[in-house]
């Protein structure tokens, strides 16, 4: 069996990648106008070595089972970048990526960033108030 602790290769990090979120390049929404505020389109998902091991469309909410077993299983801290902050003509250092992630999964836990959590709470918030309004509404 694995040790947790054990760092796994690039290669079966991105296979656990796809095991768990789907296939890269997935797309959630036909339309970037139907997304939630906590949706990261073209998300770049990156290992604690700041190698890319997935790439695609995030529904934190829905998704984050999938990332803290990703984490696990990998036995790595887990970035996820918007592709906005990731550029094809350089490979980012691992300072580069921990300075633009949203999100971060280690150690079983998952953080936000400042601007992210501000959109993770929004999103609950007004989940909440949906909700209520369907409560009254039977």
């Amino acid at each position: 069996m694995m040790s947790k602790t054990r760092r796994i290769q690039r290669e079966e990090a991105m296979r656990m990648a796809e095991e768990v979120l789907g296939k890269p390049g997935r797309m959630l929404y036909p339309s970037k106008s139907m997304g939630k505020q906590t949706t990261i389109f073209n998300a770049v998902t990156f290992n604690s070595r700041a190698q890319q091991i997935w790439a695609g469309d995030l529904e934190i909410v829905i998704d984050k089972e999938a990332l803290l077993k990703l984490a696990e299983q990998a036995g790595t801290t887990i970035y996820v970048v918007r592709e906005g902050d990731t550029f094809i003509k350089f490979t980012p250092d691992l300072k580069y990526v921990k300075s633009v992630a949203q999100v971060t999964i280690e150690k079983g836990t998952i953080t936000y960033s400042k601007e992210f959590a501000e959109r993770v709470k929004e999103q609950e918030e007004e989940e909440k108030e949906n909700a209520r309004g369907n409560q009254e509404g039977f």
